[in-house]
């Protein structure tokens, strides 16, 4: 019977489900991609009348940002009581932490849809295959598809683990529900805030950068 260092058994199943929340925060990352999108005068008609109003780049940035964040948080969470109240997942009892783990891993998707969105000589097609490369393969990498693979991760290559997105998510879910670390837990949602204000400084530095001889 597999058991955590506390005693407490463990289903091997779990770091699937752990995995899974991780790539549905990173799938957050083509809501900021549209968003994004809208600010762009050369891509849309919409974002042609956005860049002429009175409102600066950084703010329309920071609400777009908000208010997405704030839609994938709710259908992260529906599926976090999905897990535990339909399918009976035990996920810990500390809802505080899960909670802040889940809304820190949508700000990282959705800050990485609003960077990719921001390149502004890529062609959207190339972007969005750049987002599912980064999103699936960061999920792969976190264990969703092949049990272990974090692990050997672990074993041969840890920086990975401690800057892939959905391995931080997955992890930081461990740390509550199996590992009980709180030094664990408060390195990963530390690391997760950090890529998100990394993200979002690059975006705005790069949308702000934009000019039009016309529009």
């Amino acid at each position: 019977t597999e058991t955590s260092l506390g005693g407490k058994k463990t289903d091997g199943m779990i770091q699937y489900f752990f995995s899974l929340i991780g790539m549905t925060c990173m799938f957050g990352c083509f809501l900021g991609f549209d968003s994004v999108m809208t600010l762009q005068a050369n891509i849309s008609p919409v974002g042609a009348r956005r860049c002429v109003g009175s409102v600066s780049k950084f703010r329309l940035l920071m609400i777009d940002f908000i208010l997405i964040c704030i839609v994938n948080y709710v259908e992260t969470i529906v599926l976090f009581v999905y897990m535990t109240k339909v399918l009976k997942l035990d996920m810990g009892n500390e809802w505080g932490k899960n909670l802040l783990i889940a809304f820190l891993g949508c700000l990282v998707g959705v800050a990485m849809g609003i960077l990719v969105g921001s390149i502004g000589k890529w062609k959207e097609g190339t972007k969005i295959a750049v987002m599912l490369s980064v999103s699936l393969g960061s999920s792969f990498l976190s264990g969703l598809m092949i049990s272990g693979i974090k692990g050997l991760i672990e074993e041969k290559c840890p920086i990975i683990n401690r800057i892939n997105p959905a391995s931080l998510i997955s992890d930081a879910f461990y740390s509550v529900a199996i590992y009980q670390d709180g030094s664990r837990y408060v390195r990963d949602v530390v690391t997760m805030a950090v890529l998100a204000v990394i993200f979002l400084v690059g975006s705005f530095l790069m949308v702000r950068r934009v000019r039009y001889d016309s529009i």
